[in-house]
């Protein structure tokens, strides 16, 4: 394989690209707070979806518990028992917030009946979002976290799934804008001025992570560079213009 050189091609810029105006800032960034507002409510149901599969496979009688528990049809203190001692080896796996040890002890001695009683003098609440969270509602309350009943090397398919299909699929071809960037009156443009294929679109949406792991250092480049392009733009041979839809917006 001949060696290769360094060439310019990559870097020249499409003339109809030349001279239009950039998209600011602030336009950018409020684009972005945009879509990940779109992306919530659908990736808590991805993370709902996903942690509700992993009980059906790996345990249905906690499945089973949960969903009579919240069912809200009324049941005897024999029926409540039950449930809750099916569900305590699950909220000691996950260490669910709030959970009192003397459960952890139970199931250890696999004592579900034990577990159920204890249980049953709690309130169970479900967190269903994807990001989790660290603490319980409050005294006599035990936090479910549904992304902990997820696999740990499904987590971050479930968490960021819905997000890179999203970002990926509305850049791609003569799209060139997410719905929060449509709504700004900004577009994604190659250099070479061609749409983004469905690689380098999936591409650019990883190399919003470049950016994230500079924990924010990197947003300095839009003003540090001359064309407003940030880590992902350099890795997709992008940028980010302005539209005649949002120049009309300004003015």
């Amino acid at each position: 394989m001949a060696p290769r050189t360094f060439g310019t091609f990559p870097l020249q810029v499409h003339p109809d690209l030349q001279g239009l105006p950039l998209a600011s800032p602030g336009r950018r960034l409020v684009a972005f707070l945009l879509d990940c507002v779109l992306l919530f409510l659908p990736s808590v149901a991805i993370a709902g979806a996903a942690a509700v599969l992993s009980l059906w496979f790996t345990d249905p009688a906690a499945l089973e518990a949960l969903t009579t528990l919240f069912s809200g049809e009324p049941h005897d203190e024999a029926r409540l028992v039950e449930s809750m001692g099916a569900l305590a080896p699950v909220l000691v796996r996950i260490q669910a917030p709030g959970l009192p040890p003397s459960v952890a002890l139970a199931v250890e001695e696999s004592d579900l009946t034990r577990a159920g009683e204890i249980l049953s003098e709690y309130s169970i609440d479900v967190s269903m979002s994807p990001a989790g969270d660290s603490s319980p509602r409050g005294p006599g309350h035990i936090l479910l976290e549904a992304d902990r009943l997820v696999p740990r090397g499904l987590r971050s398919i479930a968490l960021f799934g819905v997000a890179a299909l999203y970002f990926t699929f509305f850049t791609a071809r003569r799209r060139a804008a997410t719905i929060g960037k449509w709504l700004l009156g900004i577009r994604v443009r190659r250099l070479d001025g061609r749409p983004l294929t469905w690689w380098e679109s999936f591409e650019r949406f990883g190399g919003y992570l470049a950016s994230l792991g500079t924990v924010g250092v990197g947003l300095l480049d839009f003003w540090r560079d001359a064309n407003r392009r940030l880590a992902h733009d350099r890795i997709s041979n992008t940028v980010v213009l302005r539209t005649a839809r949002g120049r009309s917006r300004r003015g």
